[in-house]
């Protein structure tokens, strides 16, 4: 059975090209996502609508990586920010809230030395504050989950583009969990 049967994935999304793995980056281009993730994320205050960020990249730079192929990428090196030491520490810190990164587990013990920080259960910072009250960051409609089971207090309301948004990122999750597997 396919990824898009088993996951009943969405139609646009499982006849796109990104269905399969992108071409490998040179340094070069790498290094140029890492600048742009950089670029925008340096005055963050919330989380970006990703739609419109792959779509302006695709505007600042003249590429002939494909849109969906972009995702696949911007989406699997997101996850190295952390490892960015040519960036300060607050800049990867806007960096992964503004891309929604999950926090890889030893550079959460490293954050959590100079601030207090908060993750979602994905492990996304949806609290960011340093002890010596400098850089502050909060996820704007933060859900707070109750002790009892399944219930939700207060629970967001989100347009429809978000939810889009979450459901692309977990069909993009789910496909390069499969296609890494291989």
């Amino acid at each position: 059975m396919s990824f898009c049967q088993s996951n009943r994935a969405s139609w646009k999304f499982c006849n796109s090209e990104a269905t399969s793995m992108p071409r490998q980056l040179n340094e070069e281009e790498e290094a140029r996502i890492f600048k742009f993730f950089a670029e925008e994320s340096e005055n963050v205050t919330s989380p970006f609508e990703l739609n419109s960020f792959y779509s302006k990249f695709r505007k600042k730079y003249t590429t002939d990586i494909g849109y969906n192929d972009l995702k696949v990428i911007f989406f699997k090196l997101r996850l190295k920010i952390h490892e960015k030491n040519e960036y300060g520490m607050d800049l990867r810190v806007r960096m992964m809230f503004a891309l929604r990164v999950p926090v890889n587990p030893e550079f959460l013990v490293v954050l959590r030395k100079n601030a207090e920080v908060e993750v979602n259960q994905t492990g996304r910072i949806i609290s960011y504050k340093k002890y010596d009250g400098g850089l502050e960051l909060v996820m704007k409609s933060k859900s707070k989950v109750s002790t009892k089971k399944s219930k939700i207090e207060n629970p967001p309301t989100m347009p429809n583009a978000q939810i889009g948004n979450l459901r692309e990122e977990h069909q993009l999750e789910s496909l390069i969990m499969r296609l890494t597997k291989r």
